[in-house]
């Protein structure tokens, strides 16, 4: 069996698992329950606008990236980045992202636009593991309970090996040149040198204000998980709600998947993290789905408009 069959097996059994685990722990509620779930217009509204902030720092990202590639505005960029979206719904892991994007460009810099788009994926990838490992790290110090029990006396090794991850993590992003030179070893991109040097090419100072943008961006959904987990009435404070949420992300970050397939990912990994502080989990999924819808369903279906007008030649 060849390892793409492999993948695609496990890609199918992690979202078949997440389904049935959501079917699991919800069998006993009514789809009613959902609507009665929910508790606020207002906080809805501050999810909905906060949509628009995310997208525009992710296009601001990566009109930074490309600065030296290709100058484009920042309408241009946003295009780009929902154009992205709507492709990357289709694909493993949004890989599709990396090519759907870069339609705005001028066909001679896009696969050097390709490798910017990487970087940018590379530095909001470090930011979830980082904020994952802390979130690890303030479940160990903060709460203790039966869901503790089992890695208590290891909770001092699993940070110190966590940390060691997270800033190994953090280190690889300001020396893209490694990554750049693994690319190097491919046939393809040994021929084509030119592209994959974009990696090496940029300042420490740029990388800087990339991670700065990925971080406010990190910020942004994870205020938006919160604003909606108030809206459907699960009730937990700001500590307890990053804790859960950055667990989530960083598992969703590990598991393989469409996006498509995420809403069941993201809600059984968001009912088992958040579910240890709640026992509201018609409210905890619920959020998960909601804001699934608005940050990548709603961006997609606008972004489908951008990718059938650009021009693809």
């Amino acid at each position: 069996m060849s390892k793409k069959h492999i993948y695609l097996l496990l890609k199918i059994a992690v979202v078949t698992a997440s389904f049935f685990y959501i079917f699991f722990r919800l069998k006993s509620y009514h789809f009613s329950d959902f609507f009665s779930a929910f508790d606020s217009w207002l906080f809805l509204v501050i999810a909905l606008i906060l949509m628009p902030l995310n997208w525009i720092l992710e296009s601001v990202k990566w009109r930074i990236l490309l600065s030296d590639i290709q100058k484009i505005s920042l309408a241009e960029s946003i295009k780009g980045v929902l154009a992205g979206v709507t492709v990357s719904v289709f694909t493993p892991n949004r890989v599709g992202e990396l090519g759907g994007r870069v339609v705005v460009l001028q066909p001679e810099n896009r696969v050097k636009g390709v490798f910017a788009t990487l970087s940018g994926s590379i530095s909001q990838l470090t930011v979830t593991i980082l904020a994952g490992i802390f979130g690890l790290t303030f479940f160990f110090i903060f709460f203790s309970g039966d869901q503790q029990a089992v890695f208590s006396n290891y909770s001092a090794e699993i940070i110190a090996l966590s940390l060691f991850f997270g800033f190994f993590f953090l280190w690889l992003f300001f020396h893209l040149h490694i990554l750049s030179s693994l690319f190097k070893r491919i046939a393809y991109f040994r021929k084509h040198a030119e592209y994959v040097t974009v990696m090496e090419e940029y300042s420490k100072s740029v990388l800087r204000r990339v991670l700065a943008v990925s971080s406010l961006r990190y910020v942004v959904f994870v205020s938006q998980f919160y604003v909606l987990l108030v809206a459907f009435g699960v009730e937990l404070s700001v500590l307890q709600v990053f804790v859960g949420v950055s667990l989530t992300y960083l598992a969703m970050a590990i598991v393989p998947g469409i996006a498509l397939a995420e809403i069941g990912i993201r809600g059984s990994l968001s009912m088992f993290f958040l579910g240890i502080f709640s026992q509201n989990e018609i409210g905890i999924l619920a959020a998960s789905t909601v804001l699934w819808l608005i940050n990548l369903a709603i961006p997609a279906i606008i972004g489908t408009y951008f990718f059938v007008k650009s021009k693809l030649s």
